[in-house]
């Protein structure tokens, strides 16, 4: 029995590390389709007007955004030290000291402000220089919440079956999230994005962990929050499971800063993150509704349980779903 546990565990975390790194492609691709199509909409600008009288030209074509060295038509000028995370390989420690580029010279320029989306939101609030600190909450948020989980289930089977319904949540999540990338390319939400894009799919496998520890990351990942799904998450299942009141009340105020962290830092519109919250909220009930479902089915149908409370009430249950579809 706890071999079987142990392979159920192994096979939700297996498929959530190979989402992850979908996902992760997903942004990278996003990521060269905004530099694509902004230097084509730059090349069009550029063009002279035709004189009066005269057929314009044709639009040139566009040109491809080549893996390894996307369109440099200008000396590569890394962001501040500050904004090293709005983004480049290897966070801040590549940036100045003699220790030279990112690898694959990021396309780093400041875009235009009319490039960016018009957010009611972010127009009221500062900027966080030290945005770093998105990234240790959420962190921290994940490993409070795994540990957690952990500490208030009893017994081994309890606790792998918490750390499996975590990584579940998360795949259907990250697949939901890989969809929206993947249709829809938002602009950034600061301009002193750099987009970097890896050459091969060893280099998106070899930064995904930098990518989810924050010290490497993409312009047009927007729809939907990452961050903010880890915070919601973790808030929900800490609110479920929690057994004192001032757990729940540091995992909601641990999520409501985390939030309020990633809009500071300008990681995400505001659209994304109540995008994120909603998405969250409806996998996660959607989830143990259907778990509630499927234990009470199970229930009413052992024979065993014939004559008990728990048959008592599937009879009611089904006796009150039987006049609701005759009403």
């Amino acid at each position: 029995v706890f071999l079987y546990e142990v392979l159920r565990t192994l096979a939700a975390w297996t498929t959530l590390t190979i989402m992850t790194v979908w996902m992760i492609t997903c942004q990278q691709w996003s990521d060269m389709r905004w530099l694509q199509r902004f230097e084509h909409n730059e090349m069009m600008h550029d063009q002279p007007a035709p004189m009066p009288g005269t057929t314009p030209p044709p639009p040139p074509a566009p040109v491809p955004v080549p893996l390894a060295h996307p369109l440099l038509h200008s000396p590569y000028r890394p962001p501040p030290r500050h904004l090293a995370r709005h983004y480049g390989y290897g966070g801040a420690r590549h940036y100045g000291g003699g220790h030279g580029h990112p690898p694959h010279h990021p396309f780093s320029r400041p875009w235009p402000q009319y490039a960016l989306l018009q957010d009611v939101v972010l127009e009221h609030l500062p900027l966080m220089e030290k945005a770093w600190i998105s990234d240790k909450l959420v962190g921290a948020s994940a490993v409070i919440c795994i540990l957690g989980c952990m500490a208030m289930s009893r017994g081994w089977r309890e606790r792998l079956m918490m750390i499996r319904r975590i990584g579940w949540m998360l795949t259907v999540l990250y697949f939901f999230r890989s969809l929206t990338i993947s249709v829809t390319t938002m602009p950034p939400s600061i301009n002193s994005c750099s987009i970097v894009i890896p050459k091969t799919w060893w280099q998106i496998i070899q930064a995904t962990p930098q990518i989810l520890a924050g010290t490497v990351g993409q312009c047009t990942d927007k729809i939907f929050s990452g961050h903010t799904v880890l915070f919601t998450m973790s808030f929900l299942f800490l609110r479920t499971y929690a057994t004192h009141w001032a757990v729940v009340v540091y995992s909601s105020v641990h999520a409501t800063v985390g939030i309020l962290s990633v809009l500071l830092a300008r990681y995400h519109y505001t659209i994304d993150v109540v995008l994120a919250v909603l998405m969250t909220y409806f996998v996660h009930r959607t989830y143990y509704s259907a778990l509630d479902s499927a234990i009470w089915q199970r229930i009413c149908q052992a024979p065993k349980n014939k004559g008990s409370d728990d048959f008592a009430h599937c009879y009611q249950n089904n006796g009150a779903a039987e006049s609701e579809q005759q009403q």
